[in-house]
């Protein structure tokens, strides 16, 4: 039997229990603090101390920064342009794509200053846009890179743009541009008329100038690409660096001319700093001595890399189809690649963005950040894998599955006519469905583009959104619709004799002249490889 406890022993034993019970009520009041502090941060941030030297697996305050936001950034939609309508203020559009270091740092370093914050949302509406999610807006409106910040009237035309700065020349650029617009209104309404005037008569010029002769590149080609290579940093580039002109260098492969080959094969070795050593991954920046800057890996350069490197530097391609089975094919869930891998840092009390040697540090301790991919820039790789003729069975398995999945989601989103489906998305998918050997599945989607897209001789976009007034919600641009006159050669290729072959040859041809009299808005060497040898 266990013996009575002596009155000392049961005091002691209600002095501990007290004890333990005090302790609990502090811990639960610090974790209700804790909570509290989350909830009102607004984005569901945690202290930076909670952490200790752990990194979370992703961003903890929210989608564009580890910090809150000081600014309540709109998406973008018809809600912001209709208050910024009613309210007579411009529109502040924030654009930039989430794997950019720069980006990120502006968010944290500008829009971070409550002081700031107050001056925007006090003058502005301001709308904040993945330009990886949206390239259809990026083509509109990124200004010298990212990120890009403009001013835009209500109708969605630019008052004034510029790229990444401080807080302190941001404010002076903003106020004195919105001060602006407040004391000459009348301006801003001659503004817009004037950007659609101006375009209609860009438009008209080009249709009534006399179109360029098609045929084989010629020396004026040889000329305008010679007279900006580096021979000595095998690039087209004479400041650097810059990221590899992929698409360039695969368009001058393809020309028959030996000075092209040539330079084409100069062209590819300059792109293999670019390639991370580690990983055979291409990133976005490279240290001229080879050593690492930034890890912005995207998806669209792969493909574009594969494309350029894949007969010229086979190699180099190998290492880069070992990383995407490695890092970019995810091993669960339905086959895609990763859109993005970022390329940023933070700083140690999880506020600022960094690109920068600190990367490799942060890198060992976890952070990771990954994007998925669009429906376009999926199947643009997965094209890029199967066109490869040093691709391995197991990655062209993966792009074939990568291709099925994307031909589902392209049918259901044409079916439903869901705006945010893009020519990218299209000719992405075509394309893939080609190198997959699915010839009827491909003359589907240009069936799509003739039905949704087709504008007189050329392609627009998008469909309407109706976010923007018509004349500016839709964009013919022409290296999209050089992209579309490629698909649809490659269609009439693989097509077997009969209408739907005339038909795709026939459209190609009045793309081709449409495209002649905008071809000094294209690479040179790309429109010498769309004309007929």
């Amino acid at each position: 039997m266990r013996p009575e406890r002596t009155p000392e022993e049961k005091a002691q034993s209600r002095a501990i229990h007290a004890g333990f019970q005090v302790a609990g009520g502090v811990g639960w009041v610090v974790c209700a603090l804790m909570a509290g502090a989350v909830l009102l941060s607004g984005r569901g941030d945690a202290p930076g101390w909670l952490f200790g030297r752990a990194r979370p697996s992703a961003p903890s305050g929210g989608r564009w920064t580890n910090r809150n936001s000081a600014v309540a950034f709109a998406d973008w939609g018809p809600e912001p342009f209709a208050r910024a309508r009613r309210e007579g203020k411009l529109v502040l559009l924030f654009i930039g794509p989430e794997f950019s270091a720069p980006t990120k740092r502006m968010e944290a370093e500008v829009f971070g200053d409550k002081g700031t914050a107050l001056f925007v949302e006090k003058r502005f509406v301001p709308v904040r846009v993945d330009a990886a999610e949206f390239p259809d807006l990026d083509r509109r409106y990124r200004a010298r890179g990212w990120p890009t910040t403009a001013l835009l009237t209500p109708e969605g035309v630019v008052v004034d743009a510029g790229g990444a700065t401080t807080k302190e020349l941001f404010g002076l650029w903003a106020k004195a541009v919105a001060d602006r617009a407040a004391e000459r209104p009348e301006a801003l309404a001659r503004a817009v008329a004037e950007a659609e005037a101006k375009r209609r008569e860009d438009d008209a010029r080009r249709d009534s100038a006399a179109a360029a002769a098609p045929g084989p590149a010629d020396a004026r080609v040889l000329q305008t690409l010679l007279s900006s290579w580096d021979p000595a940093r095998r690039t087209f580039d004479r400041e650097g660096p810059r990221f590899p002109r992929f698409e360039r260098v695969a368009a001058l492969a393809a020309l028959p001319e030996t000075w092209a080959r040539d330079l084409a094969a100069e062209a590819a070795k300059g792109t293999l700093i670019f390639q991370d050593p580690r990983d055979g991954g291409f990133r976005r920046a490279a240290a001229p001595d080879g050593t690492v800057i930034a890890q912005e890996r995207v998806a669209a350069d792969q493909a574009a890399a594969l494309d350029a490197l894949c007969a010229l530097e086979p190699e180099a391609a190998r290492r880069e189809l070992v990383f995407l089975s490695a890092s970019f094919a995810p091993k669960d869930g339905p086959a895609r690649y990763h859109g993005w891998q970022a390329g940023y840092a933070l700083t140690k009390d999880f506020h600022e963005a960094t690109d920068g040697p600190d990367w490799v540090d942060v890198r060992r301790e976890g952070w990771w950040p990954l994007g998925n991919a669009r429906l376009g820039d999926d199947s643009e790789l997965a094209r890029a894998v199967l066109d490869c003729r040093v691709s391995p069975a197991d990655a062209r398995a993966h792009a074939s599955a990568v291709v099925r999945r994307a031909a589902r989601d392209f049918d259901a989103a044409a079916k439903r006519r869901d705006p945010r489906l893009l020519l990218d998305d299209a000719l992405g998918i075509g394309g893939a469905l080609l190198a997959a050997g699915r010839a009827a599945d491909a003359a589907r989607v240009r069936a799509w583009l003739e039905a949704s897209l087709a504008d007189g001789p050329r392609y627009l976009d998008r469909l309407a959104t109706g976010v923007l007034p018509p004349e500016t919600d839709r964009l013919a641009d022409p290296a999209l619709n050089a992209r579309a006159l490629a698909f649809l050669e490659r269609l009439a290729a693989a097509l077997p004799p009969g209408a739907a072959r005339d038909s795709a040859r026939a459209r190609a041809g009045v793309l081709r002249a449409w495209l002649a009299r905008r071809s000094d808005r294209l690479d040179p060497a790309v429109w010498a490889s769309l004309n007929p040898r």
